[in-house]
């Protein structure tokens, strides 16, 4: 079983008593979204940032570290008393489609996860830039922050601990995964920007044949979906960075859908034939077999070219 997106307490604890200038700084600027992991040895809080993780604080039994990792930016950081001093950020500036680059270096000093907030807007250019082609991340965001939804999310990209060397973890990665509001159901789902996201690798079949081998792999996975969505909600309602709700889960079975967001009528029928192909009607039929899980229908949304 891979582990839980549960985090101690304690871990709440601080952030709400010691790290109040980021939580302010959260409530004000929806679009970052706060997540939290777990290994064997460690426990995380990430800020994300269209799929970017713009701020990874890790807890080492009674200390903490703050750092950003990946592509675009890096901070080394070490905790002093009640702090997260930060020592060098680097950022890559992305130009156009020929990928021209512009890197430079600022330095901190010991101001805690001020820095970071000070920082914040110029870590966002830097992965608008670096992410001009990939709408399908700006979409996911939209939609885990658009509280008008009847889905409240609580993680997105989730990708669970390798479980399986055969299935590679039955493939069970979901870009959102939350809970449905009118009926407190878990809820996972695949969300897909254009025709040509809906083929071949990562499409609408290789996710549908994924989500089958994770669902036989894992037979506590709605169980352990329940027990992460009890923890954010409560957990959010001390921070209350974003929506929480009263819950009473229904323990039953879980939603999956596709989100599909079309630029076009010409785009929509294309995506609609993938979905009436036999392979594809074979797979959700086989995944709406079993135990656990049922396929809503996929909840399409008009994003028109000259809007």
């Amino acid at each position: 079983m891979g582990q839980l997106r549960i985090i101690s307490n304690d871990f709440i604890d601080f952030v709400y008593n010691d790290l109040k200038p980021l939580i302010r700084y959260l409530k004000n600027n929806k679009e970052f979204i706060l997540c939290y992991r777990k290994t064997n040895s460690n426990e995380i809080i990430n800020i994300y940032y269209k799929g970017y993780n713009t701020l990874k604080i890790t807890k080492y039994g009674n200390n903490y570290k703050g750092e950003v990792k990946g592509g675009i930016f890096e901070i080394n950081s070490r905790r002093t008393e009640k702090q997260l001093p930060v020592a060098v950020v680097t950022l890559k500036r992305v130009f156009g489609h020929d990928k021209e680059t512009e890197k430079f270096t600022i330095k901190f000093i010991n101001k805690g996860i001020n820095d970071w907030i000070e920082y914040a807007d110029l870590i966002k250019e830097c992965c608008d830039n670096y992410n001009l082609p990939m709408k399908e991340k700006k979409y996911q965001q939209e939609l885990f922050s658009n509280e008008e939804s009847n889905f409240l999310f609580y993680d997105m990209e989730y990708n669970p601990v390798k479980e399986s060397k055969k299935h590679d973890n039955g493939g069970g990665r979901f870009d959102l995964i939350g809970v449905c509001k009118n009926e407190h159901r878990v809820v996972l789902a695949e969300v897909k920007f254009n025709s040509q996201s809906c083929l071949g690798k990562s499409g609408i079949e290789d996710h549908l044949q994924k989500t089958i081998n994770y669902i036989k792999l894992n037979q506590d996975f709605l169980s352990d979906k329940i027990d992460e969505i009890e923890f954010w909600n409560k957990s959010n309602q001390k921070l209350d960075i974003h929506e929480s709700i009263e819950l009473d889960m229904k323990k039953d079975f879980c939603y999956y859908t596709f989100i599909i967001r079309y630029t076009n009528i010409n785009e929509k029928r294309k995506i609609e034939e993938i979905l009436k192909s036999k392979p594809v009607k074979d797979k959700i039929r086989e995944l709406n077999s079993l135990k656990g899980i049922k396929i809503l229908e996929p909840i399409w949304d008009s994003k028109l070219d000259n809007e």
